[in-house]
């Protein structure tokens, strides 16, 4: 009965065995994250031994190579599975192929040398059916392979894969524990430009399920178009998953084709390393781990989803192509490294993580490992060949076009021209230099340089100059000074009366205003608006450092009775004083050092535009916290959110008018038109800003449609929309600002200053040597 079921195609080629035969089963312990190697024996009525003959089909069972055997081609069928237990020193040799699909599976297993081979080098022949060497025929996927040890060394002629799928085969179950694995994929026929990846799927097919847990495996993917390990050429789509937890990996895409990935003309898939030692080249035009060429240029092009958690990955693009993401013409896809080290470089105008030449950037994540990024071409900073961002030649070739990268808190970055290293970059520049130098190193940063950096409520953070990390955490104590840094603390929207108790002591200290961060406002591609606060804070605080971020103004005139006239101040605040500030990019925290705390707020006059002898009414800081009821008595302006300024009356009660702003109040309300005061009514003021102190200068007009506020209101908009340069209108028409000059310490020039020295022009520092 063993007999019928062992033979049913072919001429001999199996015999029973009179001994029993050890091998070794390896399976995957999740827990320790490493291969258990279990030591199996089989007696000898359990196997059969394959002895050679043509063609054989294997119902499920147990076969062992003990000797050198031959065939032309084997065939797993019965719907089970198939063990083959090579040997050492014996040789399984097939011309053909080893057929295992749909419901049949097949475990390769080795003894203690790992000497036994399995060999399949195809002669010249014409096979209608385009074979895997070991898995599907022509439109079938492999069923579950797994190899557990042994000497594999495989090769298909023809547009299917080396291991899996057949010629427009999907790719099914291929797992590895170990062993010596070479897999070539099969190549194009005639003038069909297809091939097949090495290991993985056929011509035509990028999808199924590959699993590298350890051992030696190497695969070359088949010309042209086929990745080494993941997807054949001319897929349309991907959905493979390639995983790699142990193991010597290495993988050859050919042209057209990724190393790890898909084949030429397909989006990548979802390839994932944990751990072991990996190697891939991309063909020409391929990326090392990603995508191949998308000649097609379609809407979904790009490298696929791509995470390392561990290991050491290295990957070169070819021609054009990423290191890491996309091959030529493709984008760089989603990509995640949190572990491992990681070198990647692209070629000529790839970059090393993202965009294949032309391609955008994608998406990056970085948050662990080291990682080493280098693009195609060395040529400095702001040449459009970017570590990691998109490939050279983008149309714009610029940083609408890189994508995203995100940074872990503890990440430093170092940029390199060639081999030499720029430094290190700031923390909050450390993307901007990812995406300017052609080559970066981020690896984890040791925290020279602290600094306290991050203000969070009930504690402040010593923070690093180099990262964004975390390093120190201090807390604050009831007279809000911390007892380590001596930092103290002023709440805002708190109660501070122990604060200025303890600390108007005319001694200079170091303060910061927590809970507040005056801030522009900034969209996904990374463009920024003005927004507008008033501010007015305890302590001196110099604002030069920040003058290519924001403009400080102060209330003036009052024009006609209902417009306030901004006059633009010299970057510097002073304590009590009541400003506006318009920032144009970035944040400001409000921390200033060796500095008095008052308790006082000032007010400052403010005139009327056409008789300046005439008082208007008080611009005016606070310090604490004001209710409604005595902002109506004040008859009180604030700037709300939609950028007016708004009379808080007692017809809105939740509008309690925060310390540290600025407000407005008139000495008398406005009249009705039949002479009666607007004593509840609801009251709006515009604003205009005045480029300096002159009456004669430009008028900038307050639109309130650029700012955001700082006090909110029922029902009050609170859109951001597009900023546009409002000082380009005056009265009388005018279409250009007064090129005026101050000094430091606000002495006006008519014309621009000829001795050197330092001055101040339409709200810059301007260096004149």
């Amino acid at each position: 009965m063993i007999l019928v079921l062992l033979c049913t195609v072919g001429q001999g080629g199996w015999a029973q065995s009179s001994s029993s035969v050890s091998y070794y089963e390896r399976s995957w312990n999740a827990d320790s994250k490493t291969v258990v190697k279990t030591l199996r024996t089989l007696n000898a009525d359990q196997y059969t031994e394959l002895t050679g003959g043509v063609d054989i089909s294997l119902q499920p069972g147990y076969y062992v190579v003990k000797a050198n055997a031959g065939y032309n081609s084997i065939k797993m069928i019965g719907k089970g599975e198939h063990h083959l237990v090579l040997c050492d020193g014996a040789t399984l040799n097939t011309t053909l192929y080893i057929e295992v699909e749909g419901e049949n599976s097949l475990h390769i297993y080795g003894q203690e040398a790992e000497t036994g081979k399995l060999k399949i080098t195809p002669g010249f022949y014409t096979d209608p059916e385009y074979h895997a060497a070991i898995g599907g025929s022509n439109n079938a996927s492999n069923g579950p392979i797994f190899i557990h040890g042994g000497t594999i060394d495989v090769g298909v002629r023809y547009r299917a894969a080396g291991i899996g799928g057949g010629s427009e085969g999907r790719g099914g179950i291929i797992t590895i524990y170990g062993g010596t694995v070479k897999a070539q994929g099969g190549n194009r026929v005639g003038n069909q430009d297809y091939g097949a990846a090495g290991i993985g799927n056929g011509k035509g097919r990028s999808s199924g399920t590959i699993t590298i847990y350890g051992g030696d495996v190497e695969a070359r993917g088949g010309v042209p178009g086929g990745a080494g390990i993941g997807g054949g050429s001319h897929a349309g789509s991907s959905n493979f998953t390639i995983t790699i937890h142990g193991g010597t990996v290495k993988a050859q895409g050919s042209s057209d084709a990724a190393g790890i990935g898909s084949g030429s003309n397909t989006s990548g898939g979802t390839v994932t390393i944990h751990g072991g030692t990996v190697e891939a080249h991309g063909g020409k035009y391929g990326a090392g781990i990603g995508c191949g060429m998308e000649a097609l240029l379609s809407s979904d092009r790009h490298g696929g989803t791509i995470i390392i958690t561990g290991g050491t990955v290295k990957a070169y693009g070819g021609v054009d192509a990423a290191g890491i993401g996309g091959g030529e013409d493709a984008d760089g896809g989603t990509v995640t490294i949190s572990g491992g080290y990681v070198y990647a470089e692209g070629k000529d105008d790839g970059a090393g993580i993202g965009g294949g030449q032309s391609g955008d950037g994608g998406k990056v994540t970085i948050t662990g490992g080291t990682v080493e990024a280098k693009a195609g071409a060395q040529e400095g900073p702001d040449k459009g060949y970017r570590a990691i961002g998109a490939g050279h030649g983008v149309i714009g070739n610029g940083s609408d076009n890189n994508g995203s990268l995100t940074l872990g808190d503890d990440r430093l970055v170092t940029p390199y021209i060639g081999n030499t290293s720029q430094g290190y970059y700031p923390s909050g520049q450390r993307v901007n230099g990812c995406q300017r130098y052609p080559a970066v190193m981020i690896q984890q940063c040791h925290h020279p340089g602290a600094d306290v950096t991050i203000i969070d409520g009930s504690s402040h953070n010593a923070g690093c100059t180099r990262c964004k990390m975390t390093i120190e955490q201090h807390a604050f104590g009831a007279d809000g000074q911390c007892n380590v840094c001596k930092l103290i603390r002023l709440e805002d929207g708190g109660d501070n009366s122990a604060v200025f108790s303890a600390w108007t002591d005319d001694q200079p200290h170091t303060f910061v205003l927590s809970g507040r961060k005056l801030a522009a406002a900034q969209d996904e591609a990374g463009n920024w608006s003005n927004r507008a606060y008033t501010i007015c804070v305890p302590f001196d605080m110099d604002l030069v450092p920040y003058m290519d971020s924001l403009t400080l103004y102060t209330l003036s005139y009052i024009r006609d009775g209902k417009e306030m006239v901004f006059t633009e101040n010299l970057p510097y605040l002073f304590a009590g004083k009541p400003y506006l500030i318009v920032m144009r990019q970035g944040e400001l925290e409000l921390l200033s050092h060796d500095v008095m705390l008052t308790d006082t707020p000032s007010e400052e006059q403010v005139l009327d535009w056409n008789d300046h002898d005439r008082e208007m009414g008080w611009w005016r800081g606070t310090l604490t916290k004001i209710d409604n009821a005595e902002a109506t008595w004040q008859m009180a302006y604030a700037l709300q959110s939609e950028g007016d300024f708004r009379r808080i009356t007692t017809d809105s009660p939740e509008a309690m008018w925060e310390g540290f702003r600025a407000m407005y109040c008139p000495n008398e309300l406005p009249m009705e038109a039949d002479g009666v005061t607007q004593v509840n009514k609801l009251l709006i003021m515009k604003g205009v800003l005045f480029p300096n102190g002159d009456i004669d200068d430009y008028v900038t007009n307050f639109d309130p449609t650029l700012f955001m506020g700082d006090a909110d209101i029922p029902d009050s908009t609170t859109a951001i929309k597009t900023m546009s340069d409002g000082r380009s209108k005056m009265e009388d028409g005018r279409s250009k600002m007064e090129d005026v000059w101050h000094t430091i310490d606000g002495r006006k020039f008519q014309g621009k200053p000829t001795q050197k020295g330092v001055y101040i022009n339409k709200g810059r520092k301007v260096v004149i040597k």
